[in-house]
């Protein structure tokens, strides 16, 4: 595992949601398009993942941080 790999996924699903609907279609392709570090058995966990909860947090944290960024916190 990477710590850095997971940790630049994370960061672009959170503050893309395109990203992360492309992601969720096509995970391999996205790590190899982003040059992320993420090994096959991370990938495999990944796609258990419940798509509609990271959608929804993911969509919750981009606009609290969209909020906070408007408002210069």
């Amino acid at each position: 595992m990477s710590q850095k790999g997971i940790e630049q996924l994370i960061g672009k699903v959170l503050l893309d949601v395109r990203f992360l609907e492309e992601f969720l279609k096509n995970p391999e392709g996205k790590v190899r398009e982003n040059g992320l570090d993420i090994s096959a058995e991370e990938i495999v966990q990944i796609k258990k993942m419940d798509s509609a909860k990271a959608r929804s947090f993911a969509e919750s944290f981009s606009k609290e941080f969209a909020s906070r960024k408007q408002t210069g916190l």
